[in-house]
């Protein structure tokens, strides 16, 4: 498939290419910074409620699902690289905004200003698939950016631990504006790329009611919406909860799958982008269904151990387990979007995609929390199992409706 492939390398990567991947380590280095502790910081340092800090935390995800589709409509009129630079810019005002002032209503808008950043995303896809498609293969280069989206993760996420103490507000400040800092370079590349030509910008009748009567787009954002659901909307918010409060575990227990997650990522997505290369795309997408509905079936499983040791290799298989279905997804999620949508319809094609997953992720941990909190922490495992299962159907729909429009081709692993 690889030999047909309209993904052909003609050239190797660019100055702003590599200066792109440059930019997501800066930008993956301050969220893992911040991210995991910043609800600590609001609750410690600025003194809110626990309710009230994570209305603040979960008011930005409600802003995202807005942007996601704002961010379609701009491209349409701005072009892919300045709609991903004003998105970065969002986030710094946002990121400063929250650390500047501490009273309740900046702080509120400084996270609705991190949510509205999120225009960034489906601009960002489109650009890099629409520049590198005739140069270099779309799916190496994406399988290059989510290595190293991890990598600048996990060490901001140990900078973080060692710099950012929730408990000292000017200390925590500090990490903050120093992340906004490396927010902002990682908006550079934007500047200086070139624009999307005049002459691609789309026609007066697109829309997304235009773009939701394809059924191809149609199955494949129900696919996303599942395997988010199973994957990042349940693990990094409802794992945790569930081996602290149901199994009854330490943290180190829970800090075992967040680590060897990442690790294998940083060690192993290369291999796995080689060995997928032999792989039809449609194969991979129920692959990296099947390997997230395994984790949790897994984890159920397991679950019932005494021991903390025993618990602790579980868990990183988990992780393990988990990596592997992100390894084989990462490198195709954007060339799959990009082969199905008309030349003019990319940007609502992005945003639309960009709206599934931030659907997903926004409504997971609220079911995780409700179910967790109830007592009901085991049943919630096996609905996530089940829910990966049914994303496997999922991908076997989106393949029948592929079929039935034969003459559009899937992107190669």
């Amino acid at each position: 498939m690889g030999e047909d492939s309209l993904y052909r390398p003609v050239h190797s990567l660019t100055t702003v290419d590599r200066f792109i991947l440059l930019s997501t380590a800066f930008e993956s280095l301050s969220y893992g910074a911040v991210a995991p502790f910043i609800l600590l910081y609001l609750h410690f340092s600025l003194a809110f409620p626990t309710y009230l800090a994570g209305l603040a935390f979960g008011f930005s995800g409600v802003v995202s699902l807005g942007a996601s589709l704002i961010g379609g409509v701009l491209q349409d009129h701005l072009g892919d690289t300045k709609v991903a630079a004003v998105g970065v810019l969002f986030e710094v005002a946002g990121l400063i905004l929250i650390g500047a002032t501490g009273g309740i209503l900046p702080v509120f808008l400084g996270f609705a200003l991190v949510g509205l950043s999120r225009i960034k995303y489906s601009a960002t896809n489109s650009f890099l698939t629409n520049t590198l498609r005739d140069r270099y293969p779309v799916e190496k280069f994406f399988s290059y950016q989510f290595t190293v989206t991890n990598a600048g993760f996990g060490a901001g996420a140990f900078l973080g631990g060692l710099l950012a103490n929730p408990h000292l507000r000017s200390q925590f400040d500090m990490v903050l504006f120093g992340s906004a800092f490396l927010t902002a370079l990682s908006s550079l590349p934007y500047f200086a790329a070139k624009a999307t030509p005049k002459e691609e910008r789309p026609s007066s009748d697109v829309s997304y009611l235009l773009a939701l009567k394809d059924e191809r787009l149609r199955k494949l954002l129900t696919f996303n919406f599942l395997l988010n659901f199973a994957s990042y909307g349940s693990f990094e918010a409802g794992f945790p909860a569930f081996v602290g409060l149901e199994m009854r575990k330490s943290p180190h227990v829970i800090a075992a799958a967040f680590v060897v997650n990442p690790v294998a990522i940083v060690l192993l997505q290369h291999v796995v982008y080689k060995l997928s290369i032999k792989l039809d795309a449609r194969l991979q997408m129920t692959l990296t269904a099947s390997a997230f509905a395994l984790a949790w079936i897994f984890l159920l499983g397991t679950s019932k151990v005494s021991s903390n040791f025993l618990s602790m290799i579980f868990m990183g298989t988990f992780g393990l387990i988990f990596a592997v279905g992100e390894m084989l997804y990462s490198p195709i999620r954007a060339p799959l979007i990009d082969r199905l949508a008309r030349k003019d319809m990319r940007s609502r094609y992005f945003s639309l995609a960009h709206f599934s997953r931030a659907s997903s992720e926004l409504s997971g941990p609220v079911v995780a929390g409700y179910a967790i909190g109830t007592g009901l922490g085991y049943i919630w495992v096996g609905a996530i199992a089940s829910v990966g299962l049914l994303s496997v159907l999922s991908a076997q729909s989106f393949n029948r409706a592929l079929r039935t429009h034969a003459h559009t081709q899937l992107p190669p692993p």
